[in-house]
């Protein structure tokens, strides 16, 4: 059976010693500081430390590395992910760890903070956030039961919009990070992580059925759809001027039949024209080959709705539907002007 170990706080393991030089036993150590006694008896008895300052931890983690490092471990993982060595070492560093220790002491201060009555409404926020967790977002429950809500992305302006939806329907603060990636590997983008502790909340968000948003307005339909497109949606505008052939559509991917399903039904709530299209991907590190499914919208009128109902949190998003929709208009404009141009023009007879 899987143990769930707890790391323990340095402060706690030197009152533990200061307790038991002023003659107390285990037993009253265990009760004042909320510890078990076998951790008691460890520290006190056997010479155990916590992890942060374990002479025995650390030179474990300096033979894994090391050993990692000569087997050439590193190296193939940073050519698979396109990531520097020093990167890697990053992530068995004391700063990596003391990174981690100071997200743990935030989720702490944030994850006892109640919930009004009120944050469970259904509105547009709330289908904002559930559109969200659905495509890039998810709930996560670590082995100290800390319920965070999560969002990874690159678009820096769809986590702030991300934390002030969660703000105004939780009335909770977001904690957000920029990762250096790109300093690291150039062909990978600084990410932007967001975390929002909250046990009811994310409960709340884990156990929602979405299907209860398909008899609510247009709006709140509109929001899913605007967090789930935001994740999982682009733009897509090619053109090739030797054949002069047009690519431009909308698109939404995602590997769930069922959830594509649900977002389809929703855009057709929205009076929005759309196809579904299964095709096979392949991931970038395993290689393995999957099933995902596309809704593709096309034409000028369908694009339009879609921008003026749903529309998007991202800037850059939001620019290339503006291109898509001009290019619409640019080749109606140069199609008028070439059949201008093959028009043959017949002067008028002489009185």
């Amino acid at each position: 059976m899987k143990r769930n170990y707890k790391h323990h706080d340095v402060n706690t393991y030197y009152k533990a010693l200061n307790m038991f030089k002023e003659g107390k036993r285990f037993v009253d150590i265990s009760r004042e500081l909320h510890i078990s006694v076998s951790t008691v008896r460890g520290w006190l008895q056997r010479g155990q430390k916590p992890i942060q300052i374990s002479e025995k931890w650390q030179a474990s983690m300096e033979a894994v590395y090391e050993r990692n490092r000569q087997s050439g471990y590193y190296q193939r993982t940073t050519k698979n992910l396109k990531l520097t060595e020093n990167y890697q070492k990053w992530l068995c560093s004391d700063a990596h760890r003391a990174h981690m220790k100071n997200m743990q002491n935030k989720s702490a201060e944030l994850i006892t903070k109640k919930i009004d009555n009120n944050a469970f409404e259904i509105t547009e926020d709330l289908a904002f956030i559930l559109g969200t967790i659905y495509g890039d977002g998810h709930i996560r429950k670590s082995q100290n039961t800390y319920y965070t809500i999560c969002l990874n992305v690159i678009d820096e302006d769809f986590v702030l919009e991300f934390a002030r939806a969660v703000k105004d329907q939780f009335k909770l603060t977001s904690v957000i990070t920029k990762c250096s990636i790109k300093k690291y590997s150039p062909n990978w983008n600084d990410q932007f992580k967001l975390a929002c502790y909250s046990k009811l909340a994310a409960t709340y968000l884990k156990q929602f059925d979405i299907n209860i948003l398909k008899t609510y307005s247009m709006k709140i339909k509109a929001g899913f759809v605007r967090g789930f497109f935001d994740s999982e949606g682009h733009v897509r505008l090619w053109h090739d001027k030797k054949l002069d052939i047009y690519n431009r559509d909308i698109t939404i991917t995602n590997k769930s039949l069922e959830l594509i399903l649900f977002v389809n039904e929703l855009l057709g709530d929205l009076n929005i024209d759309c196809k579904i299209l299964k095709r096979t991907s392949m991931t970038r590190i395993s290689k393995q080959v999957f099933d995902c499914y596309d809704i593709k919208i096309y034409g000028i009128e369908n694009i339009i709705l879609f921008q003026r109902l749903i529309g998007s949190s991202i800037k850059r998003k939001r620019d290339k539907l503006d291109e898509l929709i001009d290019s619409f208009r640019n080749a109606e404009h140069q199609r008028l002007a070439n059949s201008l141009k093959q028009l043959t023009i017949v002067p008028p007879p002489v009185a």
